[in-house]
């Protein structure tokens, strides 16, 4: 039974660590991969993007990685949410 235990909560914790959502401002001006926990990667900002202030360009970036987090982070919560109900390797 310990095994199995085991098992399944390494098996979750691959599933988390692999959760990467692509995320996109409704413009197309910022794009972004966000992991849970804040994490992001592959940042890309259009050139159309650099027509905004430093500080519009910077809480569009900020907006568009909260989103992104929140998106992953609603992903690791179902994950662990179904493991607990048995419905997870």
């Amino acid at each position: 039974m310990f095994q199995d235990v085991q098992r399944r909560i390494e098996a979750m914790q691959q599933e988390v660590q692999a959760v990467r959502v692509p995320v996109e401002d409704p413009e197309g001006l910022v794009r972004l991969i966000a992991g849970p926990g804040g994490a992001f990667e592959d940042l890309a900002i259009a050139d159309r993007a650099y027509r905004l202030s430093a500080e519009e360009l910077a809480e569009l970036v900020t907006r568009t990685m909260k989103d992104g987090t929140a998106r992953a982070d609603e992903r690791v919560r179902r994950i662990a949410a179904d493991m607990a109900k048995g419905e997870r390797p």
